[in-house]
This record gives C-alpha cells, structure tokens and sequence, in this order.
C-alpha cells in the first residue's frame, strides 16, 4: 500500500511537471510564432509605408530593406523606379519652366495685346501691353472683373471658339 501510494503521488508530481512544461511550451511556442512572423513582415511594412509616403508626394523617399530575397528584390525595384521618376520629374519640370519663360517673354515682346486664358476661362498671363490697354488686373483674384464687359464677351467668344476647335 506504502509502495502504491508513493506511485501515485510520485505519478501525481509528474502530471503537474509535464502539464507546467507543456504550457511553457506552447507559450513558448505562440511567443516564438509571433516574434518570427513579425520580423518576416517587417520589410513588408517598411516597403508599405514608403510606397504610401511615395504616393503622397516624396519622391526623395526610399525603401530600406536589407532582405536577400523577393522582397528585398521588389524594394530594389521600386527604389530603381523612383529614382528614374525623380529624375524624370526633375528633368521635366526644368523643360517646363524654360518654355514658361520662352512663352512669357514671346508674348511680352509683341506690341499687342496678349491674353492667355485657362480652358475654365481664368487669366493665366497677360502682357504689358494687354494690362494697359484691355484694363485687365493680373493679380487680382478674378483678373478678368476689372476689364470692361465688351472685352470679357470678346475673350470669352474666341475662347469658347478655341474650345471648340475652331
């Protein structure tokens, strides 16, 4: 009876240690998961945030990821791909402003009148000549208001004819 008893506290004592094991292990186990699991997602998440920052506008931004595999492939790629639309970006503004100055200065050195309108119908430029004699205020808000309402009509008409390819 002695020899039984002991068995079975014995047996008791064992149960506690290898349910106490078992459930260090599975936390063990669920704690390892997630650790894992982040630290793979992780390049996803920084690949994510710069794509999102990309998109709001900074193009100066880059993903940093050091990974080897797919993932550190596909950031090197999209790295590639901004670099290539930052400089093109670079590139096209600077064309965009020479012909902006090239235009300006076209239609400030003719001796009429030169108005450039916007399809919506807003002054984009005027030159000198323009100012003075169609009474036209560039940088007012509705530029257009102060000249006299025969020449708004004016504008209007051969703007909508433009519009209208004519």
């Amino acid at each position: 009876v002695r020899k039984s008893d002991h068995a079975e506290r014995s047996a008791g004592k064992l149960t506690q240690v290898v349910v106490v094991a078992t459930l260090l292990i599975i936390a063990f186990g669920g704690w390892a998961s997630v650790w894992l699991a982040s630290r793979a997602l992780r390049p996803l998440r920084v690949l994510g945030q710069t794509v999102r920052r990309f998109d709001s506008g900074d193009l100066a931004v880059r993903a940093r990821v050091d990974a080897t595999d797919e993932i550190g492939e596909l950031a090197r790629d999209f790295n590639a791909m901004a670099d290539h639309l930052e400089h093109f970006r670079k590139s096209s503004l600077e064309d965009l402003l020479i012909a902006q100055r090239a235009a300006q200065a076209t239609g400030d050195a003719f001796p009429d009148p030169v108005v450039v309108l916007a399809a919506t119908g807003g002054l984009l430029s005027a030159n000198e000549h323009a100012v003075v004699t169609l009474g036209i205020e560039p940088d007012a808000p509705e530029a257009l208001a102060a000249a006299p309402t025969e020449i708004r009509a004016l504008l209007e008409t051969l703007r909508s004819h433009v519009i209208a390819d004519r």
